[in-house]
């Protein structure tokens, strides 16, 4: 049977909400963030403070309230401020970027491109981390991922009208962290349009409008903020956070960072994919691929091969590099910044792994390999940690009391359901090797050959 798009959206929806929504109530805060975000949505709904509540310490909110809003909006309808209730907005966010991203590459790319690359998103370990704990970085990051996409929309349409749902995205991001809700996509679509040859004052001018209305929501959100008891002290805090950290003249350090942070994090955060990159530089002819136009300078071969990119694959390019460059500037730096170029970077990673299969399979052979031997030695620790012969003496430092709490809580594992959840991945881990020792991975198990031949 072959897939509709609507049957594969519906299908990647249900996965996202029936594997994050349900255990997001299981744990308790386990960074000084989450319950720092949860106040502020317990103070509106206590005070009935909607534009800048107080906390019983008088402390104001970090950010804009928007996040603050939707997570005191869920709790007042599930009935107060839970562990549960105040991440529904990240793991609902997770989830828009999941399907928005799999219908963006899907309806321009072969379908194998888009279902790959929404995998990729929902299960990588920054996103997947981000999209289960009650911060706003997934929000801002589903946000500013749609400004993206319906950027891209309006290119296709030929940038005539103004992009009015683009515009709300925006303004919606920018109630969520700042400026930077329409910074970052106004950039991004900005120089893809430049590139593509468009009129520069063109450009400049209608992207300058949608900033500004954009900007609006926020502005007038920030006047009436300003005139409340601590508002003095939340236009100082948004001027250090947006101003002077991209000036390096924060009066604080917060996260400090060197420049390279933001590649290092952006390898480990797409884990476990990103290890696909290196089982392929063992399988790849390298001196037949450096032969090909070696008579000429690299700028010029990249410049050449920039030039053929598809729309698509040069908007992901570009939307790749200037979010990295961008967040490479500011001194402070965190590891959930970047999310919005995942599903960028995720497109490309799916191109590599299709490209592979039909080149290359032992690399993803070896790939797989790998995935299930990690999946089995997760078993083996979970055992480790149940029968408890790991010491709590064996951890040290600031941490210490975490790494042990962990420990603890990973050995307290003891419901019917969740020791059922260790065991599937165990077995479909160990069914992977049985098929890989009856050499029958590649007609049997091939899940490239199964989504081109089902969802075409």
């Amino acid at each position: 049977m072959k897939l509709t798009n609507k049957q594969i959206f519906w299908l990647l929806f249900a996965v996202c909400v029936l594997t994050l929504l349900p255990f997001m109530g299981l744990t308790e805060y386990n960074t000084k963030g989450e319950p720092r975000e949860a106040i502020v949505a317990y103070s509106i709904l206590d005070t009935g403070n909607w534009i800048l509540p107080l906390n019983s310490g008088g402390d104001t909110p970090f950010k804009p309230m928007f996040f603050y809003w939707v997570v005191a909006a869920v709790s007042y309808i599930l009935g107060g401020v839970t562990e549960f209730t105040s991440r529904v907005p990240s793991v609902l966010s997770l989830t828009a970027v999941v399907v928005t991203t799999f219908l963006f590459y899907a309806r321009r790319r072969p379908r194998a491109e888009g279902i790959i690359t929404a995998l990729i998103c929902m299960l990588c370990m920054e996103m997947h981390k981000t999209g289960s704990i009650c911060r706003i970085d997934m929000l801002l990051t589903a946000l500013t991922i749609g400004a993206f996409y319906m950027f891209y929309r309006w290119y296709e349409q030929g940038i005539k009208r103004i992009p009015f749902i683009a515009i709300i995205l925006m303004a919606l991001g920018t109630f969520a962290k700042g400026p930077v809700g329409f910074i970052i996509p106004c950039a991004v679509i900005g120089l893809f349009l430049l590139l593509k040859g468009k009129n520069f004052w063109s450009v400049c001018w209608k992207l300058l409008l949608c900033a500004i209305i954009a900007f609006i929501p926020f502005a007038v959100w920030l006047y009436f903020a300003c005139k409340m008891p601590g508002g003095q002290e939340l236009y100082d805090m948004l001027y250090e956070e947006n101003v002077g950290r991209m000036l390096h003249a924060m009066g604080y350090k917060s996260c400090v960072e060197p420049w390279w942070f933001t590649t290092i994090t952006l390898v480990y955060g797409l884990v476990p994919f990103t290890v696909i990159a290196l089982f392929s530089l063992f399988s790849l002819n390298h001196v037949k691929h450096l032969q090909c136009c070696t008579d000429q300078p690299v700028v010029k071969r990249f410049v050449s091969w920039f030039k053929h990119l598809d729309d698509v694959t040069m908007y992901s390019f570009i939307g790749s590099v200037l979010i990295l460059v961008f967040y490479t500037i500011p001194e402070s730096k965190r590891s959930s910044y970047i999310l919005p170029m995942y599903s960028f970077v995720a497109y490309f990673i799916a191109k590599l792994m299709i490209w592979l299969a039909e080149n290359n399979k032992k690399s993803l052979t070896y790939y797989t390999d790998f995935l299930s031997v990690c999946g089995l030695l997760m078993f083996v620790a979970y055992i480790v940690c149940k029968i408890k012969i790991i010491p709590e003496t064996l951890f040290e430092g600031k941490h210490a009391a975490d790494n042990i709490a962990t420990l603890n809580a990973i050995g307290d594992i003891s419901s019917w359901w969740e020791i059922i959840l260790i065991l599937i991945p165990t077995f479909v881990c160990g069914y992977w090797w049985v098929f890989r020792k009856s050499n029958q991975i590649g007609h049997k198990f091939n899940a490239y050959y199964f989504i081109n031949i089902h969802s075409n």
